[in-house]
């Protein structure tokens, strides 16, 4: 009886593999949208729009030579920036002839011809350049780093030519391309332009100097936070198993386990952390650039207009900062930690990643004009500083401070930049551009600093620990009540020149309404709002006023 049991149970167990084998070869799925409640999909929170590789890799700023020892300064964001960044990256570079760099007098060059000058401010790898122009040469120049692109037009007996040299970040070596998309001619026409921008000056070193005063403008913006819980969605694989945690120094830190999110500076800045185990094998540069723009797209998204900082990349290649501009102007921070996105890359993979999260608000209506010193008042101030030897830029900024009304403000100023990578703001804009002509008109010293910021260098942050991210710049310091009072002192000075004043209110409107470019070869007033330079924020804030 019991043999006759299994032998039948035997038999419906065969039946039923050959049903179950004939329902997984004949029948299909059925095929339907899937519904999910909310708890179980939270869609990433987005800050801003994602970005390509090339709209974050551009030069710091361009310097025009108009021979006679005569130059002009460009910034990102301006009409003819723009139209000469576009006319040089549309052609094609190859077949480079290297050079030392002592073959060529390029003080007599910078002097005497005319050129145009594309300044990158550090090492930019050539496998980054190639995403914005057409380059190809041999493997020593391909696996090579550039800072500088200069485009000149070179007169000889009979004959001009046009000679484009890439300057490697080495020092010794220069690249020239055997062959120029531009003509003579023109290079010419591109240099030629800044007859109508603000004259500058060669100052020291590769630093020119305005030789008056630029005029600029103050803008003010309301401001929003994003939340934790936001950020939460955006970071987290599953944000529903996070949890939180306060140490004993209030900080918060929100985490699943593995990763970690830390809120700082009174909840605005935002440091993630994922640990990943360390490998083998050098990190490349231009690889952890590509994929830091495609962590930061997929991870909150971009909320302005960022530049890569090729200066502030330690020598490693694994810290990478992108800093942050409002129209032709770059945010240094003051008293809050805004201003750039940093990351920490490991081989490919982000380690650390810092940012902000201010969202900037509506422009408020009551934009002021202001006007950056220049000429003798702007190189007597430089000339104080201790750390002369060691300025390598120099340029203007927005310095941006939060009020107790939550207002965010950007202020111009002018800043330094030293050979380690520190950032100084040097003086504030004032209200007048008769005091900011004065060459005696109030403006404190180097060595009366009335706020100071400062900024770890790229360089530096080789020896931070693994789970920071390098500080190539950091948090200002408020300035303190110094600084208007010297700003107030700057405006009374200037009252005492009426006539130069109301030259500057006439300036004023055309500022305020936009910084519109003079075409049809019409000269723009040296006046006219000034293009800034890329910076890192550190050290003191100096009223100029």
């Amino acid at each position: 009886m019991m043999e006759k049991l299994k032998t039948a149970l035997l038999i419906g167990l065969v039946i039923l593999s050959l049903v179950q084998s004939y329902l997984l070869v004949y029948s299909f799925p059925e095929i339907g949208a899937t519904v999910r409640t909310e708890q179980e999909y939270i869609s990433p929170e987005q800050m801003g729009d994602p970005l390509r590789i090339d709209e974050v890799l551009y030069p710091e700023d361009m310097v025009l030579h108009m021979g006679g020892d005569r130059h002009a300064v460009l910034y990102p964001e301006t009409s003819y920036y723009i139209r000469i960044y576009d006319q040089i990256t549309a052609g094609e570079y190859r077949n480079f002839q290297r050079i030392p760099y002592a073959m060529r007098d390029w003080d007599e060059l910078r002097r005497n011809t005319q050129g145009v000058e594309l300044r990158y401010g550090g090492a930019m790898p050539v496998a980054l350049l190639q995403k914005t122009m057409q380059i190809d040469g041999d493997i020593l120049f391909l696996n090579d780093a550039i800072d500088r692109i200069w485009l000149i037009r070179r007169n000889f007996p009979g004959r001009s030519a046009a000679e484009i040299y890439f300057f490697s970040a080495d020092g010794e070596t220069v690249y020239m391309a055997a062959r120029s998309p531009l003509t003579a001619d023109e290079i010419s026409d591109l240099a030629g332009l800044g007859g109508y921008m603000p004259a500058y000056t060669h100052w020291r070193g590769d630093i020119y100097l305005p030789e008056e005063p630029i005029e600029t403008v103050a803008y003010t913006f309301g401001y929003t936070t994003f939340s934790p819980q936001q950020m939460q969605r955006s970071l987290f694989f599953d944000p529903n198993k996070t949890r939180y945690i306060e140490d004993r120094s209030g900080q918060v830190i929100y985490t699943d386990g593995k990763r970690g999110l830390q809120l700082e500076s009174g909840d605005t800045w935002m440091v993630f952390t994922d640990p990943v185990p360390m490998q083998d094998g050098a990190d490349n540069l231009a690889d952890n650039v590509l994929a830091a723009v495609q962590f930061v797209n997929q991870h909150g998204g971009w909320d302005s207009r960022y530049r890569f900082v090729p200066g502030a990349v330690s020598s490693d290649g694994r810290n990478i900062v992108f800093q942050q501009y409002y129209e032709r102007y770059p945010l240094i921070s003051g008293g809050v930690r805004y201003g750039q996105i940093r990351l920490l890359m490991q081989q490919g993979t982000a380690v650390v990643y810092e940012r902000s999260l201010l969202n900037l608000g509506e422009r408020q209506k009551d934009i002021a004009v202001r006007w950056l010193p220049g000429g003798e008042r702007l190189r007597a101030t430089l000339e104080t500083f201790s750390r002369l030897r060691e300025i390598s830029a120099v340029f203007p900024a927005q310095y941006v401070t939060l009020t107790e009304d939550r207002r965010l403000v950007m202020e111009p100023v002018w800043a330094v930049r030293y050979t380690d990578g520190t950032v100084q703001s040097v003086a504030k804009a004032v209200m007048d551009a008769a005091a900011a002509a004065s060459a005696d008109g109030g403006a404190e010293t180097a060595g009366q600093p009335s706020g100071e910021h400062r900024a770890e260098d790229g360089a530096n942050a080789e020896n931070a620990s693994e789970g920071e991210a390098a500080d190539s710049v950091a948090v200002m310091r408020q300035a303190d009540s110094a600084d208007e009072a010297g700003e107030a002192e700057g405006a009374e000075a200037g009252a005492a020149e009426p006539a130069a004043g109301e030259e500057g209110a006439a300036d004023d409107a055309a500022g305020a309404t936009g910084e519109a470019e003079r075409e049809g070869g019409t000269a723009e007033e040296e006046g006219e709002p000034s293009e800034p330079d890329v910076p890192q924020a550190d050290a003191p804030l100096e009223a100029a006023g």
